[in-house]
């Protein structure tokens, strides 16, 4: 889950879209926040919002390939 948010964190500082930078920061807190019985319906979300994100937006290179690394992550996690 570190990862995860250190991963998001990251993303706001690579991204040059203020709203993908607040989205990024509002998901690294509610992680933050959350219980650990509910980060996985949390995390289910978040997957199901970048992978929308990454089909419909213009990003930056190393802003794209940093979110496709966060989905492996959330994949290795939610797909067992």
């Amino acid at each position: 889950m570190k990862t995860i948010i250190e991963s998001l964190l990251e993303l706001s500082g690579i991204s040059d879209n203020n709203n993908r930078i607040e989205l990024y920061k509002g998901m690294a807190q509610k992680l933050r926040e959350v219980t650990e019985k509910n980060q996985f319906h949390l995390m289910e979300c978040f997957y199901s919002n970048l992978c929308g994100l990454m089909a419909h937006s213009d990003m930056g290179k190393t802003e794209y390939n940093k979110v496709n690394q966060l989905l492996e992550c959330f994949h290795k996690i939610l797909f067992k």
